[in-house]
């Protein structure tokens, strides 16, 4: 997968009201396009993941194991390695497989808001790096403005996929290793081996699992005027009819889960985040997605995929040394956005208003000026109101942070957190859409230029 390209054809001239709205709700598109046939190297139509478990883990653990071994201990032997580690169990799982080539270096780096937070996914990740004597750097994505931030997302490209705070220190990263090493490839480690268990009793829930969050978030846009809003909302619908549609020959829900995440989550969110990150900057591939791994996780049944349960299994017994180490007790490092807006606005006002946006009949420069002064009024009235106002967003977020699981992830038992996680929400705030919408208007023109 080092030759990916991303959605080269699509420009604002292709895009459907359900791409617009998807981009605003969900920060990538729901589903649609035609990908290059090297994108994704498995035919989904053959992915029918298994309901019953295995009668042989043991058998598969190992079957896994040697696969892996052929995709990433001798498919990279010799090659100089940039690993971003987050301290999950994916980018562990490389370090450990690459730690057994014969040759080849490895550089680690991770990301943080403002500073290395104990516990945190960047501390857990240095800890590995560490313990496993490979040389690891964090950086840090609050060292730049948000200005910044939007012009790195715009300068990357159509990738359409949510906006990367981290952009800079990926960035950061690529550069200091091509100083160091000859000829590098940045490795990924991808979701690819079954995710968290969750309550999953509708289609919507199902939607939710892989990132599709619900299209009444887009009411709360009160700088388009209802019929737009009913447009998008409709479209978005529509699309999301499709996406269940395409599953139906799947019954239980995890399994249904399991086949749209390979059929559009990987393609239209995580994919087009190392295209973005990475762009013309350094060649990049995720092994885990391999073909042959992939087939073996498809004899897993639901009972061994949740919890990525078998695929846990096979690392604690592998790689033991790695694997002693805690995982993470937050959740990932993210960028205020709120705080960030209420800042920057002046000058973001200024860069809105000398841009050519081109979202045709949806969002025009001077409608983007009274949304952002919309929201930072919005925010003078939640002031006025007292902090307790102010707090309520941080206070839902650690509360979701909980009940997925992440917050506290050894406390919750598997059952537990299935039984009160459900995914499928609201969508996200309107600071967050407003600034998906002000990227997506810059990259989406430059792509016509």
């Amino acid at each position: 997968m080092d030759t990916i390209k991303t959605f080269e054809s699509v420009n604002s001239s292709t895009l459907s009201e359900a791409d617009y709205a998807s981009f605003l709700v969900n920060g990538q598109l729901a589903e649609g396009h035609q990908l290059p046939n090297e994108f994704i190297k498995y035919k989904l139509e053959d992915f029918s993941p298994r309901i019953e478990a295995s009668n042989s883990s043991d058998i598969l653990i190992d079957k896994l194991w040697s696969t892996l071994e052929e995709t990433v201990t001798q498919a990279y032997e010799g090659r100089n390695i940039i690993l971003p580690l987050s301290g999950g169990y994916d980018s562990a799982c490389l370090l450990g497989l690459l730690l057994k080539r014969k040759s080849g270096q490895i550089f680690c780096f991770s990301f943080d808001s403002r500073e290395t937070r104990p516990g945190s996914d960047a501390d857990i990740a240095k800890k590995q790096a560490e313990k496993m004597e490979v040389e690891h750097r964090t950086f840090f994505f609050e060292d730049h403005s948000l200005l910044d931030i939007i012009r790195a997302n715009a300068a990357a490209g159509p990738c359409l996929r949510d906006v990367s705070y981290e952009i800079h220190a990926y960035k950061k990263a690529f550069e200091y290793a091509e100083k160091k090493f000859e000829n590098p490839i940045a490795l990924f480690g991808d979701e690819a081996m079954g995710w968290v268990s969750m309550k999953l009793q509708s289609n919507n829930d199902v939607l939710g699992s892989i990132g599709l969050r619900s299209s009444k978030a887009l009411s709360k846009l009160n700088v388009l005027s209802d019929a737009h809003k009913h447009t998008l909302i409709h479209a978005l619908d529509r699309s999301y009819e499709s996406i269940i549609e395409s599953s139906e020959h799947i019954s239980n829900n995890d399994c249904k889960k399991d086949f749209l995440y390979q059929k559009v989550r990987l393609p239209y969110n995580l994919l087009p985040l190392r295209k973005q990150i990475t762009g013309p900057i350094i060649p990049y591939a995720m092994p885990l997605l391999d073909k042959q791994a992939l087939n073996v996780i498809e004899e897993c049944g639901v009972e061994e995929r949740l919890d990525k349960s078998l695929y846990v299994k096979m690392l604690n017994r592998k790689l033991p040394a790695i694997f002693s180490i805690p995982r993470t007790n937050q959740s990932q490092a993210t960028l205020n956005v709120r705080q960030k807006l209420i800042d920057e606005a002046s000058s973001i006002k200024t860069f809105i208003l000398e841009q050519k946006l081109c979202v045709p009949n949806l969002l025009s420069n001077e409608q983007l000026v009274s949304w952002l002064s919309q929201l930072l009024s919005d925010n003078d009235e939640e002031l006025k109101k007292g902090s307790k106002s102010a707090l309520k967003p941080i206070f839902r977020s650690k509360i979701v942070e909980i009940l997925n699981g992440r917050f506290v992830p050894r406390i919750l038992t598997t059952k537990l957190r299935q039984r009160l996680y459900n995914p499928f929400n609201s969508g996200p705030d309107e600071y967050t859409m407003f600034l998906r919408a002000l990227v997506m208007a810059i990259t989406w023109d430059r792509q016509i230029e």
